[in-house]
């Protein structure tokens, strides 16, 4: 879909893309609230980089032991 929001981009809605919006609906409806932020526990951090795109997790876990997102960010990288 980050295609479509180009520059120049042709402007096609097929099955490929209908299937990416279905997923991302489905993902959005289904994803966990963020977690509450408790200083007396470990933090974890998790990061991803690629040539475009960067994201960070920051995250804790509770008290079953299970991480749970307090925040995340992501953006799109473009040119230098």
């Amino acid at each position: 879909m980050q295609d479509m929001i180009k520059k120049d981009a042709v402007y096609s809605w097929g099955k490929r893309e209908n299937n990416a919006l279905t997923h991302i609906k489905k993902t959005i409806a289904e994803a966990p609230g963020l977690y509450n932020l408790y200083f007396n526990n470990d933090f974890l951090l998790y990061t991803f980089a690629s040539d475009n795109s960067l994201a960070i997790i920051f995250t804790q876990k509770d008290e079953l032991n299970a991480k749970r997102p307090i925040s995340f960010i992501s953006a799109s990288m473009q040119g230098t």
